[in-house]
């Protein structure tokens, strides 16, 4: 069995990059987190589990995307549950994205949790989105 991980977030990547924005302001996307307090989304925590059977590779993957907001506006909650909602309608759509080795089978939100940081200047909401994915070895 392959490691699914490179192409998925290869895969995630293409999918979220150039595809999100906020009043006309694209958000950055990393395929890993980052030190820092702008807005961006990171390409987080990958957990697989393997779940084949004798005939097909088949492999549980929980994505955790994470959205860094911090646009110093009175309402960065605001701002970050804007961004998440962009971000699961184009992943959980019905065309979500292809990869070479690999089929994903379906995939739903399963988890979304907020983290406030507050600092001098401002205050950085953190929402960790996690999706659910079933993939299938070519």
């Amino acid at each position: 069995m392959k490691d699914p991980t490179s192409e998925l977030h290869d895969a995630y990547f293409e999918l979220l990059n150039g595809s999100v924005s906020i009043s006309g302001t694209e958000i950055p996307v990393y395929k890993w987190e980052k030190p820092g307090n702008e807005t961006r989304i990171e390409i987080a925590t990958t957990t697989m589990d393997d779940i084949s059977t004798k005939d097909t590779y088949i492999t549980e993957v929980l994505q955790d995307i994470t959205i860094v907001s911090s646009m110093r506006v009175p309402d960065e909650r605001s701002v970050a549950d804007n961004i998440s909602s962009q971000v699961v309608q184009l992943i959980v759509a019905d065309t979500f994205v292809t990869m070479d080795s690999f089929d994903i089978l379906d995939t739903t939100l399963t988890g979304a949790e907020v983290f406030e940081d507050e600092s001098y200047d401002n205050t950085t909401y953190r929402k960790e989105l996690t999706f659910k994915s079933m993939i299938v070895e070519k």
